[in-house]
C-alpha cells in the first residue's frame, strides 16, 4: 500500500481516500450520510485491508463503515466524532487548522518537569 493512513484521508486534487483494516469482512463499504447519502464499495487490498478514493468528498463529511452488508460503524480511525463514539465520523482536514500559538517558546529542559 503506498499511503498506509488509516481512516478518511484528505487527497488533494483527488477527493478523500477512506482504509479501513476489517480482516474478517468479505465486503466493506463506505456509507456517505452527506453530501450524497450512498454507500461506496471499498476494494479489499493485502492483509484485511480496503480502501478507495472519492472525488467530490472533503471536510465535513460524514460517513460510516458498513461491513458485509450489515451493521454500520464508525471509522476506528476517525479523526472527528461530532456525535460521540457512536455517532458517524467526520472527514477531517488538520491542514486546515489556523495554528495561534507560533510565540510559543518552552521553558528550558532543566526547567521542565517529567
Amino acid at each position: 500500500m503506498s499511503d498506509p493512513r488509516l481512516g478518511a484521508t484528505i487527497v488533494p486534487d483527488e477527493g478523500c481516500s477512506f482504509l479501513v483494516w476489517a480482516p474478517r469482512a468479505e465486503r466493506v463499504e463506505v456509507h456517505l450520510l452527506d453530501p450524497v447519502d450512498e454507500f461506496l464499495e471499498l476494494e479489499p487490498v493485502d492483509r484485511g485491508y480496503f480502501r478507495s478514493t472519492v472525488r467530490g468528498v472533503g471536510a465535513g463529511a460524514r460517513y460510516r463503515y458498513r461491513l458485509d452488508g450489515e451493521a454500520e460503524f464508525a471509522d476506528p480511525a476517525s479523526r472527528f466524532q461530532p456525535e460521540g463514539v457512536h455517532g458517524p465520523s467526520e472527514v477531517f482536514d488538520p491542514s486546515a487548522f489556523v495554528w495561534t500559538d507560533l510565540g510559543f517558546n518552552a521553558p528550558p529542559f532543566a526547567e521542565q518537569v517529567l
